[in-house]
């Protein structure tokens, strides 16, 4: 765990009764856990991606899934028939999803058929333009509930390559792990890069 928060959530996972913790990797979290539920990757499962623009596709499985790892749906549904509620996808992703075009009006239309004709399927998902009244309601009540008195930050934000860090997965991929150093990409320092943008901007 890292952040200015990671010593309050080790100690917070620390006194709960039980912690039980589904991820790809023994992650410190993970360590700390009575029970770890293994999950495969994108790609050892088959099933459907959304991307930000709303639009689904079909995705396929590259790989078998490694170890005892299994697909998140179907850890789920498992779980949910040893507790008692079958959620019935009967082993199968298609009844996953199905579930979700039942649920979820936006991909009512989005159809494992669609997709093996068209590739990416656009969702349908209706805006709802809030009124002018509705509108400055809620700005002045988030304005309201600002902390005026906060110390304001005066540092600059930092550009360039020290925005990246390694995440959970890349951190376990020997080939970015040698890319990087001390969780930065290796390269150019970042006042080197300002001062080359400099450069090519006069």
């Amino acid at each position: 765990m890292d952040g200015a928060d990671a010593d309050t959530i080790r100690e917070r996972l620390g006194r709960l009764d039980c912690l039980v913790v589904q991820d790809l990797f023994m992650t410190e979290a993970a360590l700390m856990a009575e029970v770890v539920l293994p999950a495969s990757t994108y790609a050892e499962q088959d099933g459907s991606f959304t991307n930000i623009a709303g639009e689904v596709q079909r995705v396929h499985k590259s790989i078998d899934p490694v170890g005892a790892s299994r697909p998140d749906w179907l850890i789920a549904s498992q779980l949910a028939r040893v507790l008692g509620s079958d959620v019935n996808f009967r082993g199968s992703v298609s009844a996953a999803y199905r579930k979700l075009t039942e649920s979820n009006p936006a991909y009512t239309n989005a159809t494992y058929a669609r997709m093996l004709g068209e590739g990416a399927v656009q969702t349908e998902r209706p805006v709802a333009t809030p009124d002018r009244a509705t509108l400055l309601s809620s700005l002045t009540s988030a304005t309201a509930a600002t902390d005026a008195t906060a110390k304001h930050d005066e540092r600059p934000v930092e550009m360039g390559e020290r925005l990246f860090h390694l995440g959970t997965i890349a951190k376990n991929s020997k080939l970015l792990v040698d890319a990087f150093a001390d969780g930065k990409a290796k390269g150019r320092p970042v006042e080197e890069e300002a001062a080359l943008i400099s450069i090519k901007s006069v």
